[in-house]
């Protein structure tokens, strides 16, 4: 089986992190966020544009197994990272670098905290349109 190539376009990035769309099969799946683009510092930044490889990994590389999660994927050669996750999550401060899933973009704390939301049910609805793949290409360009 072909694995597939997915796409993430990203639409704006402020200081409260970077808002996408994901783009699975030619259709927008659902939003992402990333940290803000911190020239891709460990933990604390948005992946660089380019394609990279995903592979799917059991949780205990990361602490996102209280959040319902048994294995996701890892985001793999990003220049001096490792260990970017695709997770749930729906502020930037629920990230170490990696990208979050939600159904739809908006605000958190009274409209001041840039959010993705519905992440879990969004995540999960991820995993299973990848059932039956190890690993996918992801391209992440910026459009903004």
């Amino acid at each position: 089986m072909i694995n597939p190539v997915l796409r993430l376009v990203r639409l704006e990035s402020t200081n409260a992190g970077t808002l996408g769309t994901l783009v699975v099969g030619g259709r927008t799946f659902c939003t992402t966020l990333e940290p803000p683009d911190q020239a891709n510092a460990r933990d604390v930044s948005c992946i660089p544009e380019g394609r990279y490889t995903c592979e799917r990994k059991g949780t205990k590389l990361c602490s996102i197994t209280s959040l319902g999660c048994d294995a996701t994927f890892e985001v793999m050669d990003v220049p001096a990272r490792s260990h970017i996750l695709i997770h749930p999550g729906n502020s930037a401060g629920d990230t170490q670098g990696c990208i979050l899933l939600g159904q739809y973009p908006g605000y958190l704390k009274r409209g001041t905290l840039r959010a993705a939301l519905n992440s879990r049910t969004t995540w999960r609805k991820f995993m299973r349109a990848l059932e039956g793949y190890d690993a996918f290409v992801l391209t992440i360009t910026n459009s903004y």
